[in-house]
């Protein structure tokens, strides 16, 4: 285990007289800066294998960094000679992963009748990858075209060649390496398409049983290494405090169509986390949240369905919440991790996210994690990889779980950890998530407390929370009151436009467009540069859009 304090010097290397008192005093200085971040194990890690490729010193290095911090023993980091690229066939697949995993299961007494173990002993029911492990199986090869002969002048023409027998869509060697893993445990099955997933929908904590032929795997991953430090220091740091934050959710405003079940998903989600105490912005409109838009402090971001990371998220100064879990649905969002451009998953791990979800190949939307049951179960206290895999119908498929699989973002307000120094802010988000919590059950007597809380404390945040609560019960009356006495407390040029922007989509949704292309001129020259200007330029343009051009018609002859 790596140690949390120094190594003590060699008696005769230490200082004496006037330099013994300057050591103590630079000691003493060190006492009050953070401390590496050496979390105590928690119960899951006597439970999880750490997997890593052997043939790479990068994978091999954050596979100890990990182990280390997680405080998962030596015997259970396993390094497999496979190859450094994202993709392989499944051959290679089989080859230089699966059999030798089940070689180590047998030779260590994790197999039992074909299954995992059940019996006490620590068995296997975790699966850490480290960034070098590949990501995905390639589809096999298409079979060869036969030539084709042109027949002799006068020989019978020659019969049709036989048609090949349909395949079904879902009859597909391609998958996931994780999601691959996840059902290693049965020795003998088809490696064709998906399989059904015994664990879909359950509540129970994986430690105390859960299916014996599952293992729950996490990829620890991203387009650097240091990103994947980030990601685990992010990790262990954000379960000892708490994820506060805002819930960004993007859905499309779908109906009529069988993709309104993503929507569905989105708005289950959205009253998760509000019943949880989150401030959630709910973004309705078929586009994503719009370019240069300043998203709050977003602690869980969950979206659809554009193919490479777009909208406010890429704003030059955004940056998500230390901990943050953000997921945006996509057929091909994990098609790659290393690409800090490519997809949405690597992008949206160097904006900070510490853990997303992701698909390798076109999965079809039913076959994704659905959200809905992923935030119910996450915002609950249970692991990422708890979370994901309940809330996915199978594996052998194409889910990748991006960040660390023990990861509880929400463990210290699930677990009532005992009561840490409260500072204003803490006031302030913990003021909130008591009246969200209350307004679902009496509407009226929490928004009076959520009113007059948040002009005590003089907070923005409560206001906009509030804000956000009464818009999503279409109270747009009591929306824009609570919005104006946000915009008298908010200072941040930020947070401003984000109150100018929510008070300009209520105007627009009672169909008063005049008035809110007069807000946006009312408050452009506040803005000389930069996104905040360049987002209200572009309301300007949606709200008042320049008349078409006009073509002068050709003279007659």
């Amino acid at each position: 285990m790596m140690a949390c304090a120094s190594r003590p010097e060699p008696a005769a290397a230490r200082p004496r007289g006037i330099g013994r008192l300057i050591q103590c005093a630079l000691t003493a200085l060190a006492l009050i800066r953070p401390l590496p971040i050496c979390a105590a194990p928690v119960p899951e890690s006597q439970f999880t294998l750490v997997l890593y490729n052997s043939a790479d010193p990068l994978s091999a290095e954050l596979a100890d960094f990990y182990a280390e911090k997680r405080g998962i023993p030596p015997e259970r980091r396993i390094g497999l000679a496979t190859s450094s690229e994202e993709i392989i066939t499944r051959a290679e697949y089989e080859h230089t992963i699966a059999r030798p995993l089940r070689e180590t299961f047998a030779r260590r007494g994790w197999w039992e009748a074909g299954a995992l173990r059940t019996t006490p002993g620590r068995p296997i029911r975790f699966i850490a990858l480290i960034r070098g492990i590949p990501l995905k199986i390639r589809p096999p090869d298409p079979p060869p075209v036969e030539p084709t002969h042109t027949p002799r002048p006068g020989a019978p023409a020659p019969s049709p060649p036989p048609q090949p027998t349909p395949v079904s869509p879902m009859d597909r060697e391609e998958a996931s390496v994780d999601s691959e893993l996840a059902a290693l445990a049965p020795l003998v099955r088809s490696p064709k398409g998906p399989q059904s997933n015994p664990y879909f929908r359950s509540w129970l904590r994986f430690r105390e049983g859960g299916p014996a032929d599952l293992m729950l795997v996490g990829r620890l991953d991203g387009p650097s290494g240091s990103t994947v430090r980030r990601m685990i220091e992010d990790s262990l740091a954000t379960e000892a405090a708490g994820l506060r934050g805002w819930a960004c959710i993007d859905a499309r405003g779908l109906s009529g169509t069988s993709y309104v079940q993503g929507d569905d998903w989105l708005r289950a989600a959205a009253d998760t986390a509000r019943a949880r105490g989150m401030p959630v912005l709910f973004d309705r409109r078929e586009a994503l949240f719009a370019p240069n838009f300043p998203l709050p402090r977003t602690a869980l971001y969950l979206g659809w369905y554009t193919e490479n990371m777009a909208g406010a998220v890429r704003r030059e100064d955004f940056a998500f919440e230390r901990g943050a879990v953000a997921i945006h649905i996509h057929s091909f969002s994990a098609d790659t991790l290393r690409s800090p451009e490519r997809t949405w998953c690597g992008p949206l791990m160097l904006r900070g996210a510490a853990a997303t979800l992701g698909n390798v190949y076109e999965p079809y939307l039913d076959l994704t994690p659905h959200l809905d049951l992923f935030a119910e179960r996450l915002l609950s206290g249970l692991t990422l990889a708890e979370s994901a895999w309940a809330s996915t119908k199978v594996v052998s498929w194409m889910t990748t779980v991006i960040g660390d699989p023990l990861y509880r973002p929400f463990a210290a307000f699930a677990d009532l950890m005992p009561d840490a120094p409260r500072g204003a802010e803490l006031r302030e988000w913990e003021t909130f998530a008591e009246g969200s919590r209350r307004w679902r059950k009496d509407r009226a007597s929490a928004t009076v407390e959520l009113a007059v809380r948040g002009r005590e404390l003089r907070s923005p945040l409560i206001l906009e929370g509030l804000a956000q609560l009464q818009l999503s019960a279409d109270d747009f009356v009591g929306s824009e009151r609570s919005l104006d006495t946000a915009l008298s407390l908010a200072t941040h040029p930020n947070d401003r436009l984000r109150l100018l922007a929510t008070q300009i989509e209520l105007l627009r949704l009672a169909g008063r467009n005049q008035a809110a292309l007069q807000v946006v001129r009312q408050h452009l020259p506040g803005y000389s540069s930069g996104p905040n200007r360049a987002y209200l330029d572009s309301l300007l343009l949606e709200l008042d859009p320049p008349p078409p051009p006009t073509s002068t018609p050709l003279p007659r002859k």
